[in-house]
């Protein structure tokens, strides 16, 4: 019936913010990073509380402005308000701990859409996780030639060489239908107003 549906998607989703929040504890626990007496003798301090609202301030507006990020990029598929996107986005970052290179993330925002809007949604989520990546190396570049490591600096640009030959050497290579011309073309086709918000809000969330 569908009140035995709604609870037990209901007990679904308890088990899954459990069994992630099962898993950070154990990442921390097991960190050879965590001191917890470190962590005591700190929290004594008078500058932790400061320093503790600046971070939850910091973290807060970091993971609202990918919601944002998100949200620019699903009006392409339906309306969709700031509540939603967070419910998406949010539901995506759970599933993400405890898979493999986070790619439940991408399964996650499916449940949100129609099933023939599959593929658009792994699409956007490509666009938005890839314009992030992209600001990642162009700051972290900067940030390496800035610190005076030239040589890391000259590994990257030349990385970055070699990855455009390949583009463009093999763009037309297609692999069941896909190529890497095709993707160009349908991010191509994302009116540039949008592309200009999510590349602002990537900055903003660097």
């Amino acid at each position: 019936s569908y009140k035995a549906k709604q609870f037990l998607f209901l007990i679904a989703k308890i088990l899954i913010v459990a069994l992630a929040l099962w898993f950070i504890y154990d990442r921390l626990s097991a960190s050879q990073w965590m001191d917890y007496e470190q962590l005591k003798a700190l929290a004594s301090g008078p500058k932790f509380y400061l320093t503790l609202i600046i971070v939850l301030v910091l973290a807060f507006v970091n993971r609202f402005f990918e919601i944002l990020k998100w949200q620019n990029l699903a009006q392409l598929l339906a309306i969709t308000t700031v509540f939603q996107a967070t419910r998406q986005v949010l539901s995506a970052l759970v599933f993400s701990i405890f898979t493999p290179n986070g790619i439940g993330e991408y399964g996650a925002k499916m449940i949100f859409f129609k099933k023939e809007q599959a593929k658009e949604v792994f699409f956007l989520n490509l666009v938005c996780n890839g314009v992030q990546m992209i600001l990642t190396i162009l700051f972290g570049a900067l940030g390496l030639l800035l610190l005076g490591y030239y040589l890391w600096f000259g590994l990257v640009l030349l990385i970055l060489f070699v990855g455009w030959i390949l583009v463009f050497v093999l763009k037309r290579v297609a692999v069941k239908g896909y190529s890497i011309e095709r993707l160009i073309e349908k991010i191509k086709a994302i009116p540039n107003t949008i592309h200009r918000k999510n590349t602002l809000l990537g900055t903003g969330r660097y």
